[in-house]
């Protein structure tokens, strides 16, 4: 009799131990299950936020080129219109249109001078940078949820933890993907 509870005792208590390994095995499962979804949902936030931070940026950087731009050829039409203005009225090789010339040219060299080309490449290369940063950014976002994406998606899709997530309501997550119109489609800036 004693041998049969012995045995009964060893049994049960083996019993025990396989349910406690595998109560434990669920929730570890369900906990990681629990993590990597989380992860996802960081990752895209974190790419959801270098993706306003990018839409932000274009606009004042297209606006510091736009003005960059609008200011040298303002200053160049001048110059160009001075000096058609002093050579249609007085010819080439007069001392006074070269005079003038010389007046228009030190001005121009004043306007140069003056001008912020160096606050305005200062702005438009700060922007630059940051806009590439950013892409920078957004690409390891989208790398790091892609990765994200794939390791829950194997644990969901997994045997034997695919029995955890489907008993506790996970299912599979989309992946990243561009549409296939807008994979070669270069933007167009204006």
């Amino acid at each position: 009799m004693m041998l049969v509870s012995l045995a009964v005792a060893v049994v049960l208590g083996l019993a025990g131990l396989v349910l406690l390994v595998g109560v434990v095995w669920w929730v570890s499962t369900l906990n990681d299950l629990i993590r990597r979804r989380n992860a996802i949902q960081n990752a895209t936030s974190v790419l959801d936020a270098c993706l306003k931070r990018r839409y932000d940026l274009v606009p004042d950087l297209v606006e510091s080129v736009k003005r960059h731009m609008a200011h040298e050829k303002d200053l160049v039409d001048s110059v160009t219109k001075a000096r058609k203005t002093v050579m249609g009225a007085r010819g080439a090789g007069d001392p006074a249109a070269e005079a003038a010339m010389g007046d228009i040219l030190k001005a121009f060299n004043v306007m140069v001078e003056n001008y912020p080309d160096s606050h305005a490449d200062q702005t438009v290369d700060t922007l630059m940078r940051s806009l590439s940063e950013i892409e920078e950014e957004i690409r390891a976002g989208r790398q790091m949820l892609a990765g994200n994406t794939t390791m829950y998606n194997n644990l969901v899709q997994g045997v034997p933890s695919g029995m955890v997530a489907s008993v506790h309501g996970f299912a599979t997550a989309a992946m990243f993907s561009i549409p296939e119109e807008q994979r070669e489609k270069t933007p167009a800036w204006k």
